[in-house]
């Protein structure tokens, strides 16, 4: 994962990366979802560990066959009943 940011007056931009380490050509979203998981705020039903803030996503680039769905990133599903 890489980060870089630029500081613009009451705001920053954020430009990130990340690759695999293998050759994938379906990664089902997992390297858009390392680099997501990691500014997701609350506005986009994320749980900050330390600071809360909005972003707005205005690009993202991907390789052939990788995805970019942010409704994959955070699943959640409900433990099983007992009978």
């Amino acid at each position: 994962l890489m980060f870089t940011f630029v500081g613009g007056g009451a705001s920053c931009k954020l430009l990130g990366c990340s690759e695999s380490q293998v050759f994938s050509v379906a990664d089902f979203g997992t390297n858009y979802c390392n680099l997501r998981m990691l500014y997701c705020g609350s506005e986009a039903g994320c749980r900050p560990v330390a600071h809360d803030f909005g972003f707005e996503e205005l690009s993202v680039k991907h390789s052939f066959g990788a995805g970019h769905d942010p409704s994959k990133c955070l699943v959640t599903t409900s433990p099983p009943q007992l009978a």
